[in-house]
């Protein structure tokens, strides 16, 4: 959370704090020197209190001192409203603004008996907050007031996102005069998922995780790549908030996958995070077929028809009786004969299966050959 606390030049400060939950970080923001958020810098939409001077509107509102003698903005009429632009151009967007204080310096408009009660409100991208302080404006000497929050917000700033605030009199026959307005606004950052990791899972499955670094994200974008880590990128699914895995499933068996996530809100997508890559799982080879076998002398000769395309290998079996195998040798891939030397007279079977980090294919037929 960020809290952006604001000084209307010289006379007013609001504050200067802003926190995150990866360390502490202090900014004050001078008025007359904005590196971020100023209030206010333009009038809003409303102008239905009077100027005293002919000097533009919402400068009567960031006095250095809280006089109102000279400079002022007024009303007489209950239910008149007068809003001033804030600059929110360094809040990040897809930052939600969680809470929104509003302090002004005001008092009575005219002398006498009676009263006026003002209160203030903000305008987030043209829609009213509920109107609330209700301050009690007793004397006509400019007074500071007590700071009014608006707390518990939800407020996504986009790209095109404008935010107001304001003052509106609410009660009594003595009108309102605004001298000074000032706002602290405190946000959280919508900051980027971190440290993607793939997992394979089978030949047909991949894990996704990642650590969600946000709270106010809406959801995540996955997407994938299987031409390399430059993309193409298409998404292949959005996950909903807080999530921090995605299974990825129907897969290529033996093929490279490229991953990368980003958040999202209403307002923005977050950065991705960096990109991790994993090999599906191969699937276990094709039978081999048509296995034949012919001895010659002491040797017996058999080939086969290699029907696999990712074996590491072929698994030799042999058996004097064809009911006890046992493995004698294996071939390299793509193997489709073998001899097998220093045979003593008999009669021999043989079986084959092809093999990859998987597992076995079935067995291929059985065949005999005699050695005389």
């Amino acid at each position: 959370m960020i809290t952006t606390k604001l000084q209307l030049r010289k006379g007013f400060m609001v504050g200067g704090t802003v926190s995150l939950a990866i360390g502490i970080l202090f900014i004050q923001l001078a008025f007359a020197n904005i590196t971020g958020i100023s209030t206010p810098f333009k009038d809003g939409a409303y102008l239905q209190w009077t100027p005293s001077t002919g000097t533009t509107h919402y400068t009567l509102t960031d006095e250095s001192a809280c006089n109102g003698t000279t400079d002022y903005n007024a009303t007489t009429i209950i239910g008149n409203r007068d809003s001033y632009g804030i600059s929110i151009g360094s809040i990040p967007s897809g930052a939600t603004i969680t809470k929104i204080d509003i302090k002004p310096c005001a008092s009575r408009n005219h002398k006498g008996s009676g009263g006026a009660t003002m209160n203030v409100f903000y305008r987030f991208n043209g829609v009213n907050s509920s109107d609330a302080g209700n301050y009690a404006l007793i004397g006509t000497t400019p007074t500071e007031l007590a700071t009014t929050s608006f707390t518990s917000l939800s407020l996504v700033r986009g790209p095109s996102s404008t935010l107001e605030i304001g003052a509106v009199l609410s009660a009594g026959n003595k009108g309102a005069r605004l001298s000074r307005i000032a706002t602290q606004i405190t946000y959280d950052p919508l900051l980027a998922p971190s440290n993607i990791n793939a997992v394979n899972i089978s030949s047909s499955q991949n894990d996704v995780s990642w650590i969600d670094n946000s709270s106010n994200e809406d959801g995540f974008s996955v997407e994938r790549s299987t031409n390399s880590a430059s993309g193409p990128w298409p998404q292949i699914v959005t996950t909903s908030a807080n999530a921090v895995s995605y299974s990825d499933t129907g897969l290529t068996a033996d093929q490279t996958y490229f991953y990368r996530v980003r958040g999202f809100n209403a307002g923005a997508n977050t950065a991705y995070t960096n990109t991790d890559f994993v090999i599906t799982a191969t699937v276990v080879p094709n039978d081999l077929s048509n296995l034949n076998a012919a001895a010659s002398s002491t040797i017996a000769i058999l080939n086969w028809t290699d029907n696999a395309t990712n074996e590491e290998g072929t698994k030799i079996e042999r058996s004097t009786d064809n009911i006890n195998f046992t493995e004698i040798n294996s071939t390299g891939p793509n193997a489709v004969t073998y001899a097998d030397l220093s045979l003593a007279p008999g009669t021999y079977y043989y079986r084959i299966r092809a093999f990859n980090v998987m597992g076995n294919s079935g067995y291929s037929n059985t065949v005999s050959v005699i050695v005389p």
